[in-house]
């Protein structure tokens, strides 16, 4: 009586291991519970021990193995769900491959490890496991275009895979008591043996060349566009105000004087800037202590970002050794030599980390970070200035002559984010090695411009801190006389908006310009730009359409992004990354939780970390695949993270007195958006939304700080400082509010009937408090704005 109890109360629990296994995964993964997920991943598991049990193989008579025929039914149910899945992505279809697949994955158990030695049993188990678990995450990457970050798929897989091993731990009892054996005739186990590593190496191939691929998506063209002239712009009135090249260069020393992690390199700018001898003795101390601790030459594990700072060191080291002659001993010279060459010789030096990006890239490993660029542009400085090892310089040679790099072959830095472009200018500059700078250099310096916010406000988006310009443009404005990117520097290194009050040394800008920076002319831009990776560039398309009523502080300007494409991808996809009628109103949120069991390269909160609901766009819920692996694993929440690579830009008109874009979003798990960006000077930034698909849908408004939400108005700041957010649903959509009643950060405008719009008003100085309300034809609406500056009537859905 007993020993059968303990049976019984084994047997449940094995059978409950599973679901509380992945109950445990979804509250480690900070998913919400719900009676719904619990009964679906109950139902799931269910069904797979119920299929298993249905179609365990068994041996005839004969001692042939057959397939019973509820399993027969059950692969072929499985079958026609696959094709069903791979033609309409369903999530139902989805629901039942996965069923089916891990229930045919027992039924491999079974048979592979029937008649077997014992010793045999655990690992054939725990492969099949593992090819369980890759094979549905597999899926769910072609599904989404591999837009999950690469380690979370990795997890995701190692958690399905557990799942499964769990279920085969409860089933495998209750298997020796499955039907009789009558059914399909199977092969022998040696000939789906040897057929399913071949099959599994051609899966994994194609998957590899699936991944490779994804970084050069079709891009839409847009008419005047070309890789020659990849950007549109209105032009406005030069601001009045100038600066002097050396007043803007003591200022720029200034700021890297008062870094407070100040080493190597901003003493040695800080040399070179002002020729002060004492400078000069402390760039020789910092580079001979760091010389004799061996930085940036021991190994680099899953960062090589060291290269990139190494090759400050030997930038700043060649132009202050020339500067100060007698700063150097000959032992000093050999020492840092020593440094140096070991520091070549550790860049060149393969590490685990290299083969990812061979895998991601489709190149063979040589030990050069192909992040900006990095390790070439270290080569490249070791090479020009002669102070790397003599016995790799063949080798670094032959890196550099493998493919066209830096200015020579793109002008922009494949990761959309504001920060790496600046890591890759000062790369591209190493590689020109003096030469005069082609076209694309100053394409460079233009794409960092072009979006500089009014007033010299840092950029952010896709990188934790908001990044100042000032020491690239400074660098442009040394390499083509260019008094706009004087100018712009100038404002960034005064602007009140600084997050950081202090600079690093930025190589290339050694000295003042006898130049008057003068202000930029340019105004509304749509920016094209190509994609790609690091080692070969993509096709060129959209990338931000920037709103400008000027470039002085106060000036209205608005970010608009409008790709998900490139090495660090970001799911910005349509969009606003900005937002800033006066004070900035809208953003990206770009705080999050650091993921420390991750690689120190990967656990920072970026690119594909980044949920598209911390975007100010529209997110849809999860289906196919992608619903069945949330639902199962608990990781990511429940939007899809799979944006278009590109928006269509239907639409871009900038003129006297007003702006217009029309930009939209197609085929994103059955949904199309709309978006209308109305930028007229004097006026309300008006932007209106029109989403079509199917169930449920929001567009997401997240604060640049938290403010009060009421009726359906948000106002953040006070005073001078004030701007406000008027948020008006149509076709019976609904705004909510994240925290209300308390400070929101966030409202989602929700539509739940298949189509849904929105028109967000953005109010700032006297129209702060102004009555927002529609009038006319409900179909096509016009806003009407009363307040203490006036009465304005605005089109809203593409109208002027």
């Amino acid at each position: 009586m007993i020993p059968g109890s303990l049976r019984y109360a084994a047997l449940a629990v094995r059978l409950a291991l599973p679901l509380a296994f992945l109950e445990l995964c979804h509250w480690l993964a900070g998913a919400p519970p719900s009676a719904s997920g619990i009964l679906t991943r109950m139902l799931f598991v269910a069904v797979v021990l119920a299929g298993g049990l249905a179609g365990r193989p068994a041996r005839d008579a004969g001692g042939r193995w057959r397939l019973p025929w509820p399993g027969v039914a059950l692969a072929t149910g499985g079958g026609l769900a696959a094709i069903l899945y791979g033609l309409t992505g369903a999530t139902l279809a989805a629901w039942a491959l996965t069923a089916a697949g891990w229930a045919a994955a027992l039924w491999l158990a079974w048979w592979f490890v029937a008649g077997t030695r014992t010793w045999l049993a655990l690992p054939l188990w725990g492969t099949l496991a593992l090819a369980v678990g890759a094979a549905t995450v597999a899926l769910e990457l072609l599904e989404t275009r591999f837009s999950e970050e690469e380690f979370f798929a990795a997890l995701a897989a190692l958690i399905l895979a557990a799942a499964w091993a769990l279920i085969l731990a409860a089933w495998w009892p209750l298997a020796h008591h499955a039907l009789p054996a009558s059914g399909l005739r199977l092969p022998r186990r040696r000939w789906i043996a040897t057929g399913l590593l071949p099959l599994a190496a051609f899966c994994a191939a194609g998957m590899v060349q699936r991944y490779q691929t994804s970084f050069f998506p079709p891009a839409p063209p847009f008419p005047g566009i070309s890789a020659e002239h990849p950007t549109i712009c209105e032009q406005l009135p030069a601001p009045a105000q100038t600066y002097a090249g050396q007043e803007v260069y003591a200022r720029l020393l200034a700021l890297v004087a008062a870094n407070p992690a100040r080493s190597a390199p901003e003493y040695g700018m800080l040399a070179l800037g002002t020729g002060n001898s004492t400078w000069a003795a402390q760039f020789r101390a910092a580079l001979l202590e760091e010389a004799a601790t061996g930085r940036f030459s021991e190994p680099a594990n899953s960062v090589k970002y060291g290269q990139f700072e190494a090759a400050k060191r030997v930038y700043y080291y060649d132009r202050v050794r020339a500067r100060f002659p007698e700063l150097f001993s000959a032992a000093d010279d050999t020492a840092v030599r020593a440094w140096f060459a070991a520091v070549h010789r550790r860049a060149l030096t393969v590490e685990w980390v290299d083969w990812l990006y061979a895998l991601a890239f489709g190149i063979w490993p040589a030990g050069p970070y192909e992040n900006q660029e990095s390790g070439a542009g270290l080569l490249a400085i070791l090479q020009a200035t002669g102070l790397g090892d003599p016995a790799l310089a063949a080798e670094s040679r032959a890196y550099l002559e493998r493919a066209a790099r830096g200015w020579a072959a793109r002008w922009r830095n494949n990761d959309d984010t504001y920060y790496y472009q600046t890591e890759w200018i000062t790369n591209a500059y190493y590689q020109a090695a003096g030469a005069s700078p082609p076209g694309h250099a100053r394409r460079s310096f233009d794409w960092l411009l072009l979006q500089a916010p009014p007033g010299g406000a840092p950029v952010s988006y896709n990188f934790p801190y908001p990044i100042s310009p000032d020491g690239p443009l400074y660098l442009g404005a040394t390499l083509f006389d260019d008094p706009r990117y004087l100018w712009v520097a100038a404002q960034a290194i005064a602007s009140e908006g600084r997050v950081f009050a202090y600079a690093s040394a930025q190589p290339g800008a050694d000295g003042p310009l006898p130049l008057t920076a003068v202000g930029p002319t340019e105004g509304s831009c749509l920016i094209y730009g190509d994609s790609g990776t690091p080692t070969r560039p993509g096709p060129l398309g959209p990338d931000k359409l920037v709103f400008r009523s000027g470039w002085q502080p106060g000036d209205a300007y608005l970010l608009l992004n409008l790709r998900f494409t490139g090495w660090h991808r970001y799911k910005a996809t349509n969009t606003i990354t900005l937002a800033a009628p006066g004070p900035p109103l809208l953003a990206d949120q770009l705080e999050g939780e650091e993921f420390g069991w991750l690689p120190r390269g990967r656990s920072a909160f970026r690119d594909e970390r980044v949920p598209r609901e911390h975007l100010n766009g529209l997110v849809v819920p999860r289906s196919g695949m992608s619903a069945v692996r949330f639902a199962l694993s608990g990781l990511g929440g429940p939007w899809a993270q799979d944006p278009p690579p590109f928006a269509r830009v239907e639409r871009f008109e900038a003129g006297p007195g007003c702006d217009i874009s029309v930009t939209t979003l197609e085929g994103w798990r059955g949904w199309e958006h709309r978006r209308t960006v109305r930028f007229c000077d004097g006026a309300p930034v008006v932007i209106a939304d029109e989403a079509a698909g199917q169930g449920r849908a929001a567009l997401m408004w997240n604060l640049a700080t938290p403010g009060t939400l009421q009726g359906g108005r948000v106002r953040i700041g006070t005073g001078e400082e004030a701007a406000e957010l008027v948020l008006l649903p149509l076709d019976g959509a609904v705004a909510r509010g994240e925290g209300a009643p308390g400070p929101v950060a966030r409202v989602a405008v929700e539509g739940s009937g298949g189509r849904f719009r929105n028109l967000a008003v953005l109010l700032s100085g006297p129209w702060v408090g102004a009555e927002v309300r529609l009038v006319g034809d409900p179909a096509a609406p016009r806003l009407r704005v009363e307040g203490p500056a006036g009465t304005l009537e605005l089109g809203t859905f593409g109208e002027r």
